[in-house]
């Protein structure tokens, strides 16, 4: 349009600079959101570590208990490698109920526990409180008396935190298995309701 070089360039820049700097800017914002939002180390490790997680269940679910075995193994193998210690607390407790299913309830036990205090580390209760259930629904008659005692406590604690119904339930009938007491928490949880 009739301009040398130098004055084409320093108006184009005038009227494509805006632009480009709007999109770059969003650009960066937005990634800094992302990384910011995600708290997952590495996302791309995040769905095949569930999927490690949901296939033995499935085994198990059908009654393929030595499927379920293997791949529960492979499972809490491959998530010890992995690093992601929420999944690996899911994978231990379905391990232990697997072991459990075949009848290795010494081995169940100090798998579950380990779910348990994985869980507990991570600070995801329902996991530390779903091992422990297990423990007490799957071997409540080989626990002896101070076993017995320690897992009513620490259902105890569960009981007065825990907000969800299914596992308030969940909660109480296991605290039957191991002790007809009435808990001082659900006493009081009992009170609070019909008052």
């Amino acid at each position: 349009q009739g301009y040398n070089v130098i004055d084409a360039l320093l108006e184009s820049g005038k009227t494509r600079l805006r632009p480009i700097l709007m999109t770059s800017l969003a650009f960066g914002l937005g990634a800094v959101l992302l990384a910011v939002l995600l708290p997952v180390p590495n996302l791309r490790r995040t769905e095949p570590s569930r999927l490690r997680v949901v296939r033995p269940v499935l085994h198990l679910a059908a009654g393929r208990y030595e499927l379920a075995e293997k791949a529960a193994e492979q499972s809490v193998k491959t998530l010890e490698r992995g690093g992601l210690e929420g999944f690996l607390a899911e994978s231990l407790t379905t391990q232990g109920l697997v072991l459990c299913k075949l009848g290795r309830q010494r081995e169940a036990k100090r798998i579950l526990e380990r779910a348990h205090q994985i869980a507990d580390r991570c600070d995801d209760t329902e996991s530390a409180c779903i091992a422990l259930l297990t423990i007490i629904e799957e071997m409540s008659a080989c626990l002896d008396e101070d076993e017995s005692v320690e897992l009513a406590a620490q259902l105890d604690r569960f009981l007065a935190s825990s907000q969800k119904p299914s596992t308030i339930e969940r909660i109480r009938k296991c605290r039957e298995l191991i002790t007809p007491i009435p808990s001082s928490s659900e006493a009081q949880r009992e009170r609070r309701m019909h008052a």
